[in-house]
């Protein structure tokens, strides 16, 4: 081979080894990626409020992949800082909440942070109040209520029905007003007139007060079954129930374990795998800022389970034919006040 040759291979070699080092050196020492940091505020009064249990569960699950800062206080607390801290000390990316008395701060907090990414649960919101980096999951629970309102309608005896909520808002006229449409729609099959009385306990975190109104439902109203979308409160309900034998109906999650001769079945809520998808969306690069995330019974995220031998063996076909009609829109289930009145 002539040297001329050579020295040309040569060169091109050389001008070659950089560029390939440089590629080489990029893959074997990438440059570090911060870790995805997220907030979560929750209010905590009991151990037993059903929808903490949930949400904890889904937080619990985030853990074991993301840095997940955890802050519980009690009666709104002092949110602002809480929340304020996350942001600013502990460097957060997203801010996850549940809790009445927290939305209020949460949108504050997110004018005043727009770099961070907001999140609520059952927050009531509208698009038109979100700020653009704040989203508010929305859990229909009219839609299961509904069919558990059709299934208590065609059991009950007495033709009164009672619902206890915790807090006059809209995620509990959720409950109450698809509650009734369902029990409106068995009456009227059954032709016949089915009373709903409806108490709202103002707290979510007082059992003794919701075993009083249970008490009085049931012995007063002459109601005998009572759903009772109140949390803590609402296990008092149950405890009514129980030393009165009456029915009741669980939420959020399957409460038959608290009284398994009385809770004939409960409204549930997916809370643990929507609250740890959603966060896993943001940690991923998804946004879901200044959007309203709808869950139903289209995706399975509510649902009615849990059914003792005294509810009829004909509730399966309902639960199963209710949801399937409700997913295809077939029956639009009301929410509010101004919704059941054009449902009735």
């Amino acid at each position: 081979m002539k040297k001329g040759v050579v020295a040309v291979i040569i060169i091109i070699v050389l001008l070659a080894i950089p560029t390939t080092l440089a590629i080489t050196s990029g893959e074997l020492f990438p440059e570090e990626i911060p870790p995805y940091k997220i907030g979560v505020v929750t209010e905590f009064e009991s151990a037993n409020d059903p929808y903490v249990i949930q949400f904890l569960s889904g937080v619990s699950s985030v853990r074991q992949s993301k840095d997940v800062y955890l802050r519980i206080i009690s009666d709104g607390g002092d949110a602002q800082n809480v929340i304020d801290e996350l942001c600013r000390v502990n460097e957060c990316n997203m801010i996850i909440t549940t809790g009445n008395n927290i939305i209020s701060a949460m949108k504050e907090a997110a004018l005043r942070h727009p770099d961070v990414q907001f999140v609520t649960i059952d927050g009531g919101l509208t698009e038109e109040e979100l700020p653009e980096n704040m989203a508010d999951i929305q859990f229909k629970s009219e839609e299961s209520s509904y069919i558990a309102g059709y299934i208590a309608g065609k059991m009950t005896q007495t033709n009164v029905i009672g619902f206890i909520g915790g807090t006059d808002t809209p995620p509990i006229d959720r409950f109450y007003y698809g509650f009734k449409a369902g029990i409106d729609t068995a009456a009227r099959e059954a032709k016949k007139e089915i009373r709903v009385v409806r108490e709202t306990l103002g707290t979510y975190n007082d059992m003794e007060l919701g075993y009083d109104a249970g008490v009085k439902m049931y012995t007063e109203d002459n109601c005998d079954i009572i759903f009772a979308a109140a949390g803590t409160s609402g296990i008092g309900a149950i405890a009514a129930a129980t030393l009165l034998e009456k029915y009741v109906i669980g939420v959020d999650m399957d409460q038959n374990y608290l009284s398994p001769k009385y809770v004939i079945f409960s409204v549930i809520k997916d809370l643990p795998y929507v609250s740890s998808d959603v966060m896993l969306a943001y940690a991923d690069g998804r946004n879901y800022g200044g959007q309203i995330i709808s869950k139903g019974c289209t995706d399975s995220s509510v649902d009615v389970v849990g059914f003792i031998s005294v509810v009829p063996k004909s509730a399966g076909d309902y639960v199963k034919s209710l949801k399937e009609m409700i997913a295809a829109g077939e029956i639009t289930v009301p929410y509010n006040k101004e919704t059941y009145e054009a449902f009735a």
